[in-house]
């Protein structure tokens, strides 16, 4: 983003390359709180048990489920 280039935590040889390469990275949760600076903290949001999509890899599998939000 235009705040710096954050890495998944869990992809240590991508963050030891980008580093090794001269790239300064930024820690995601540090991204995170910078953005909530900006714009608020979100509320949390309730779900209900129903599924309204579904997620679904190219070979057919589901990687994840949309819930619909609770009015409450």
């Amino acid at each position: 983003t235009e705040r710096g280039i954050a890495v998944n935590p869990r992809n240590i040889e991508l963050k030891k390359k980008l580093i090794s390469k001269g790239i300064n990275l930024i820690e995601i949760e540090e991204l995170k709180n910078q953005a909530y600076k900006i714009s608020g903290e979100p509320e949390q949001l309730n779900f209900e048990d129903q599924i309204i999509a579904v997620v679904e890899y190219r070979d057919g599998s589901v990687i994840d489920v949309v819930r619909k939000v609770s009015d409450e």
